[in-house]
C-alpha cells in the first residue's frame, strides 16, 4: 500500500523522477506590500483566474454558514457541502488553559510560539512571538478540524480551524480564541514579518517557488501518479495539477516540515489563509492547499481580496 511520503523535506525513491519546479519571483519589498494592503472595503472584489475546483473536502466547522460556493476566485473557493458550525458571535469565553502553561523560552515566548526580533528581521520595530503551528480547535484531530470555539491551540498534527466563507463575526470569534490562550491575533504587519523572515524572503521558504514545500494545489501530484501506477513521464506536475487529479486537501498542521524559515513558523504559506488585523479592520494573506496560481498567491505580500474561500489564523502575543 502506497504511503504519502514526507512533504517536508524528504522524498523517497518511489518520487525520485519527480520534477522540482521553481520559477523566480518579484522582490518583496515594504513599499509593494503596502501597495497591496486591503482595507476594510476590499472583502467583496473579486479575482480574475478562471481556474476551478474540483475539491470535495467536508470538514465541518461550527459556523451556520454552508460552504456551496462556485469557482471564482482562482481555484481558492469550496464547491463541497461541508457546512461551518461556528456561530460567529465573537462571545468571549473562559481561558481555560494556555499552552505551554508559565514556561517560557529564549525571548519571553512560551514553547508553542516563536520570537521574532527587531535586531534580526527587517521591519519589525518591537519584538514579538507568534505561534508556530496555524491555530487548531480544541478537539481538533488529525482528520476532522473540531466544532469547538472556545480557545486556539498552536500544535502539530490537527486539522487548522477554518471557516469558509470568513467573515467579521468568525474573526471577532478567533480573537476571542486567541485571548482565551492569553494571546492575540496577529496584525498583519507581524504576519508580514514572521513570513518574509529574516532574509526579507517572497516566500516562507525563499525567494523561488517550489510547490512541493508548502501544501499548494499542487503539492501531491507526484505522490498521486505513483499512487495510480502513472508514470513520471506521463504526470502533470504544473503548478495547476491538484485540478486534474483532484488530489489537493487541506492537511494537519505541520505537516510540510519544509515549509518554514529560520524563525521557526510551518504552514504560514499554503494549507490555509490566513486571517490577520490591520489599524481599520483585517485582510487575508497567505493562500491555501486549493489556490491555481500558486507562484503568486503565496507569496508573503500578496493579500485575497475576496471572502469564500477556506481562512484560518493564528495568535501572536508580546514577549513576557
Amino acid at each position: 500500500m502506497f504511503t504519502r511520503y514526507d512533504h517536508r523535506g524528504l522524498c523517497p525513491v518511489l518520487c525520485f523522477l519527480a520534477v522540482i519546479m521553481a520559477v523566480a519571483c518579484s522582490p518583496n519589498t515594504y513599499d509593494y506590500w503596502a501597495s497591496l494592503k486591503m482595507d476594510a472595503g476590499a472583502d467583496g472584489n473579486s479575482d480574475s483566474d478562471s481556474d476551478t475546483d474540483s475539491d470535495s473536502d467536508t470538514d465541518s466547522d461550527s459556523d451556520s454558514d454552508t460552504d456551496s460556493e462556485t469557482e471564482d476566485e482562482g481555484g481558492c473557493t469550496d464547491t463541497s457541502t461541508g457546512t461551518d458550525t461556528d456561530t460567529g458571535t465573537g462571545t468571549e469565553v473562559d481561558a481555560g488553559f494556555v499552552d505551554g502553561g508559565d514556561l517560557f523560552l529564549d525571548g519571553g515566548c512560551p514553547p508553542d510560539m516563536v520570537f521574532v526580533s527587531s535586531a534580526t528581521v527587517p521591519g519589525v520595530y518591537q519584538s514579538y512571538c507568534i505561534d508556530i503551528y496555524e491555530a487548531s480547535r480544541d478537539d481538533a484531530t488529525s482528520t476532522s478540524q473540531g466544532i469547538a470555539t472556545s480557545i486556539a491551540h498552536s500544535v502539530p498534527g490537527k486539522q487548522p480551524w477554518w471557516s469558509n466563507p470568513i467573515n467579521t463575526a468568525h474573526v471577532t470569534t478567533y480573537q476571542a480564541a486567541c485571548a482565551a490562550a492569553g494571546k492575540r491575533l496577529c496584525q498583519s504587519e507581524e504576519w508580514f514579518e514572521a513570513c518574509s523572515g529574516e532574509s526579507d524572503f517572497v516566500y516562507v521558504f525563499g525567494d523561488a517557488f517550489d510547490q512541493n514545500l508548502c501544501n499548494s494545489v499542487g503539492a501531491l501530484c507526484d505522490e498521486w501518479c505513483v499512487s495510480h501506477s502513472i508514470p513520471m513521464g506521463s504526470c502533470d506536475l504544473g503548478y495547476n495539477c491538484g485540478y486534474t487529479y483532484n488530489c489537493h486537501e487541506i492537511l494537519p498542521t505541520g505537516d510540510f516540515l519544509q515549509c518554514t524559515n529560520t524563525l521557526g513558523t510551518f504552514d504560514i504559506c499554503g494549507n490555509v489563509w490566513e486571517i490577520a488585523l490591520t489599524s481599520t479592520a483585517w485582510e487575508i494573506r497567505g493562500g491555501a492547499f486549493n489556490c491555481a496560481s500558486p507562484d503568486w498567491r503565496l507569496q508573503c505580500a500578496v493579500p485575497a481580496t475576496w471572502t469564500n474561500l477556506f481562512a484560518g489564523f493564528r495568535c501572536c502575543k508580546d514577549p513576557e
